[in-house]
C-alpha cells in the first residue's frame, strides 16, 4: 500500500480508448467505468457498488498495488459512492480542448446549422464553421487530436456519396484550458452569422445521416474504406473511375468470407444479391474503370476521358451500391447494440 500523503487529492475517470490498433483511436469507448467493492481484478473486487462517467472528477483516498497482475487500483469517493478502481481509468491531469476551422467549398455550407455528441466529442457546425470539443489527458493530446480528426473525416467521407461533394475539412486552431474545480458547461463556441443565398447545398440531415454512418465503420472496416474511395474519387475526377471501382471492391471483400464458404459463388455474386444489386451496376462501373486503365497503361495512351454523362452515372450508382451496403449493416448494428 503506498502512502496516501504522495496521492494527489483529485483525479478524472478517463474511458478514452488509447491502443495504437483500436478502430476507435482515441474515442470514448465506455460512457461510464465501473467502481468496485474492493481492489484487484475478479473475483477478488467484488460486486459493482456504482458507475462513474467519463471525465468525472472524483477524489482519491488509497492506492494499493495488486502483485498478480501489477496494477494499481485505486480507492475514489464522490458525493454518492465509495469504491475502487483500476488506475489504468484515472487521469491525474484534465483538461477541455476546442478543435475550430472551416468546411470548403464554402458555398455549399452556408445553411448548416447543427450540433452532434459523439462518444466524448462535441461537434457544432454554423455554416462553414465548426467546432470540435472534447476532454481528456493532456498526456495524450496526439491521441485526442487524431480522434478529432478522424472523426469529422468520417463525417465528410461518409456524406460524399449522398451529395456528390467533395468536402474538406481545414483545422484554424485549437484551444487547451486545464480543467480544476469548475462547474459543468461554462465554455462556449461562438461563430459569426452567415447570410443565406439561395443557392443548392448541403443539409444538416445530410450531416446527420453521415454521421448515423460512424458506428456501422466498426462493424466492416470495408465500408470505411469504400467511403474513403468514393471521396477520393469526387476529388481528383481524372481518376474518378479508378477509385470508384476500387470502392465496389472494398464492399466486394465484406462478403469474401461467406464465398469461401458457398462453393461456385464469388465473392461479387454474394455481394450482389445480398444487397439486391444489379449486375449490370457492377459492371457499367467496372467495365469503365478497366478500359480508363487499360489506356492510359498503353504504350500510346491518350487522354481521352470519359464523357461527363457516363462519368456522372458510375458516380450515381457506385453511390447506391454504398447507400445499399450501409442499410445492409445497420440491422447487425441494432442487434448486437
Amino acid at each position: 500500500m503506498i502512502n496516501n500523503k504522495v496521492l494527489p487529492k483529485h483525479a478524472w475517470i478517463s474511458c478514452r480508448e488509447t491502443w495504437p490498433d483500436s478502430l476507435g483511436l482515441g474515442e470514448v469507448v465506455l460512457q461510464e467505468a465501473n467502481i468496485w467493492e474492493y481492489a484487484g481484478s475478479l473475483p477478488k473486487s467484488g460486486k459493482i457498488v456504482g458507475k462513474v462517467g467519463h471525465g468525472t472528477m472524483v477524489n482519491v483516498v488509497n492506492r494499493e498495488l495488486q502483485e498478480d497482475s501489477n496494477v494499481n487500483y485505486c480507492e475514489i469517493t464522490t458525493n454518492t459512492l465509495n469504491g475502487w478502481i483500476s488506475e489504468n481509468f484515472l487521469s491525474w491531469q484534465w483538461s477541455s480542448f476546442t478543435f475550430v476551422g472551416n468546411l470548403k467549398p464554402e458555398n455549399v455550407c452556408r445553411k448548416l446549422n447543427i450540433s452532434i455528441e459523439h462518444l466524448g466529442i462535441k461537434f457544432f457546425i454554423r455554416g462553414n464553421s465548426f467546432a470540435i470539443t472534447t476532454e481528456g489527458d493532456p498526456s495524450h493530446f496526439d491521441i485526442i487530436r487524431k480522434a478529432v480528426s478522424r472523426f469529422i473525416d468520417r463525417i465528410i467521407n461518409a456524406q460524399a456519396p449522398l451529395t456528390t461533394v467533395p468536402l474538406q475539412a481545414d483545422f484554424i486552431n485549437w484551444v487547451e484550458v486545464p480543467i480544476s474545480n469548475r462547474e459543468k458547461g461554462q465554455e462556449k463556441v461562438g461563430f459569426l452569422s452567415i447570410e443565406s443565398e439561395n443557392i443548392k447545398s448541403i443539409s444538416d440531415s445530410d450531416i446527420e445521416d453521415a454521421y448515423s454512418v460512424i458506428p456501422l465503420l466498426e462493424l466492416s472496416p470495408y465500408l470505411d474504406l469504400a467511403l474513403s474511395d468514393f471521396y477520393q474519387a469526387l476529388k481528383y475526377p481524372q481518376h474518378a473511375l479508378i477509385f470508384l471501382a476500387r470502392a465496389i471492391e472494398s464492399v466486394e471483400n465484406h462478403f469474401s468470407g461467406i464465398a469461401k464458404n458457398k462453393k461456385g459463388k464469388g465473392k461479387e455474386e454474394i455481394m450482389r444479391k445480398l444487397l439486391k444489386v444489379k449486375r449490370s451496376d457492377v459492371e457499367f462501373i467496372t467495365k469503365r474503370a478497366n478500359a480508363s486503365h487499360r489506356r492510359h497503361a498503353s504504350s500510346d495512351a491518350t487522354k481521352k476521358e470519359l464523357p461527363s454523362d457516363e462519368l456522372a452515372e458510375c458516380f450515381f450508382r457506385t453511390a447506391n451500391i454504398l447507400r445499399a451496403f450501409a442499410e445492409f449493416l445497420r440491422p447487425i448494428s441494432f442487434s448486437i447494440s
